[in-house]
Formats: structure tokens, C-alpha cells, sequence
């Protein structure tokens, strides 16, 4: 396996586990399903294409068709996204460009941006 599949596995790996941490969040990703999300990080190079499917969201370097919509923006930029605050006014602060179903990118950071979990369970276990 070469490092950069394992970069992806380990984005995979780390993705659902935060979306498991939320069960609604969970659920609002696999209404998803069928949706391509690819996610352009700037400076280096790469795309993630984020396929949401019963159970789990796939993470892919490489996608034979075209996504439903592209988000890219630096690595600072787009972790900003998930910031509850300032998810959905990151989308439109120029610093994250959005290409095709903007819809589709809005629900991603609504999903992202709203996710409430319970550190203190968490912590707990």
C-alpha cells in the first residue's frame, strides 16, 4: 500500500469515527448516499472524493466521473467548515470556492457545522 493510499484510509478511517461520535450527523450523511463531494485541497495537490453510502463515507483519491460538487480551499480553510461557528459564513468568505450543486456543499457543512457530541460520554468510555 503506498503512503498516499494510507493517507486517504487514514482520512477515511478518521472521518467516520468523527460521524460516529453523532448518530444524527450519521444519519443526515446517508440521506447522501449516491453523492459524489469532491474536496480540492489547495497547496497540495490532492482531491478527496467523499462518497457517502449506508454506514460509512467512503474516501477516494481517484473518481472515474465527475462530482456532484467540488469545495476547495486550503487545508486551513476547509477545517474551518466544521467549525460550528463559522462553517456556514466560511462558505461564502471567499477563502473556499464551491463548483456545481451548491445545495449539496451547504448540507455537507450544515451536517459538519451542527454536529453535537457529548465529550463527557465520550470521555467517559
Amino acid at each position: 500500500m503506498t503512503l498516499s493510499a494510507l493517507a486517504y484510509a487514514g482520512l477515511e478511517a478518521a472521518l467516520n469515527g468523527y460521524l460516529n461520535l453523532d448518530a444524527n450527523a450519521r444519519r443526515q450523511m446517508e440521506k447522501l448516499h449516491g453523492r459524489v463531494i469532491a474536496i480540492e485541497i489547495l497547496g497540495l495537490g490532492r482531491t478527496a472524493y467523499l462518497v457517502p453510502g449506508p454506514g460509512k463515507v467512503q474516501v477516494l483519491e481517484v473518481f472515474a466521473g465527475a462530482p456532484d460538487v467540488c469545495i476547495s480551499g486550503t487545508p486551513l480553510a476547509l477545517a474551518k467548515l466544521s467549525d460550528h461557528d463559522a462553517g456556514s459564513r466560511q462558505l461564502f468568505s471567499g477563502d473556499v470556492e464551491i463548483s456545481g450543486d451548491t445545495e449539496l456543499a451547504h448540507q455537507m457543512g450544515r451536517i459538519l457545522g451542527t454536529m453535537d457530541i457529548d465529550w463527557e460520554e465520550q470521555l467517559s468510555r
